[in-house]
């Protein structure tokens, strides 16, 4: 018997979700449908397939604001940013739905990361290169700080902290962090264990007991 095709195995995922889960939860896509969507929570996250910020948080549709982009960054502040999709949807999340925090998910073994480290933000011949070298100031301080072994989670770590600093620097963010209206979190995902680690107010990581 052939294989599915890629597109056979999307279009059976559907009519699975169809006759399954959206049956079982139809009231709740109902309510979506009519009264639109209510989430608190923004995620910002890496576009990593093994990284499904849904999942993680094990939330149901309607429950969080999701951009997930390459490495899970919010660039510098900027005049306009027109074109930005971070920004575009930070407004939309803060000023539009009224989110009451915004959680930066960064993870292990990020590709975004190991493009920084391994020098693609210096390569005008990557696509990527514009976008990675916002990390590359980071990048460097952690290449001198940090042994070889270290370096990937060392950078994950900062590229959270840097992203979080950059959300901060907003505005209409900062008049709302200051009333007490919006929290940033930052957090960091381990495929291999499942863990999750939350940033203190210091900006360590430590992991979310289970008990």
């Amino acid at each position: 018997m052939p294989q599915q095709t890629l597109e056979e195995k999307l279009i059976a995922g559907y009519k699975r979700f169809r006759t399954g889960r959206y049956i079982d939860e139809k009231a709740l896509f109902k309510d979506l449908s009519e009264n639109g969507q209510h989430p608190k929570v923004m995620i910002i996250s890496c576009c990593d397939s093994r990284a499904e910020p849904a999942e993680i948080f094990d939330t149901q549709p309607g429950d969080i604001f999701v951009l997930r982009n390459v490495a899970n960054m919010v660039p510098e502040k900027q005049e306009g940013h027109v074109h930005d999709s971070a920004y575009c949807a930070i407004d939309y999340a803060v000023n539009v739905i009224g989110v009451k925090v915004i959680l930066v998910m960064g993870h292990e073994s990020c590709g975004g990361i190991a493009a920084a480290i391994s020098g693609m933000g210096n390569n005008p011949q990557s696509s990527l290169q514009s976008w990675i070298a916002q990390l590359n100031a980071t990048r460097d301080i952690v290449l001198r700080d940090y042994s070889a072994e270290e370096q990937q989670s060392a950078l994950e770590h900062e590229s959270i902290r840097q992203s979080i600093s950059n959300i901060a620097e907003i505005d209409y963010v900062k008049a709302k962090i200051d009333n007490a209206e919006l929290a940033l979190i930052g957090a960091h995902f381990s495929i291999h264990d499942g863990s999750l680690a939350i940033m203190d107010e210091s900006g360590q990581f430590a992991d979310v007991a289970l008990a």
